[in-house]
């Protein structure tokens, strides 16, 4: 009788656990999902590591209305460089990069993007409009908030396009911008620095 009553506390220990992970999210967070696992970090600026294979960035945004002027979107650079990465610092306008200025958002197939293209002049332009076709795939809502995954499945290094396990890169710079008021200023909540580390 024990075994059977400590096997359903533990039972329920790990439903109310996957509650409470369920219920923190934090909406202001980068997620990084690779087979069923969920890394984020704290902070404007970490470090994670990830298998050398196919990965989503989840993000949470707004809809993107142009005809109302309300452009929510993520910004996504994937710099050749740390020192390109620590360029971007917080207080600064997007226009004084050389990756989020307008003009910058780099060009994608119908579809959506075919790799994560590392540019240190450019960014991957990722909104959402329900009915249409989107360069991320809606996975879930919080909050009023759409819940958002881009797919990486191959790298781009300028020189070459691979999949993920085979391509040369062995660490990726990424600068993540939300512009979440639209004001133009990268603010703490609106950036996310990570260094990815390609085992």
């Amino acid at each position: 009788m024990k075994t059977l009553t400590i096997v359903f506390l533990l039972l329920l220990s790990t439903v109310f656990i996957s509650c409470n992970e369920k219920m923190s999210v934090d909406t202001n967070k980068i997620y990084f999902v690779q087979n069923n696992t969920i890394q984020s970090g704290s902070g404007v600026v970490y470090n994670i590591q990830l298998n050398r294979d196919e990965f989503e960035i989840h993000f949470f945004n707004k809809e993107y209305i142009r005809e109302k002027q309300l452009l929510y979107a993520a910004q996504i650079a994937a710099l050749p460089s740390k020192d390109e990465l620590d360029a971007i610092k917080v207080g600064m306008q997007k226009t004084e990069t050389t990756c989020f200025i307008p003009g910058t958002g780099m060009a994608a197939k119908e579809n959506g993007y075919t790799a994560l293209v590392i540019n240190a002049e450019g960014h991957h332009y990722l909104k959402y409009t329900p009915d249409a076709i989107n360069r991320v795939k809606k996975v879930g809502e919080k909050n009023g908030l759409h819940q958002l995954a881009f797919s990486v499945k191959a790298i781009d290094d300028k020189y070459s396009e691979a999949p993920i396990k085979s391509s040369k890169v062995k660490t990726l710079y990424l600068a993540i911008f939300i512009d979440r008021n639209l004001d133009g200023i990268i603010n703490k909540e609106d950036l996310t620095k990570v260094t990815i580390s390609l085992q």
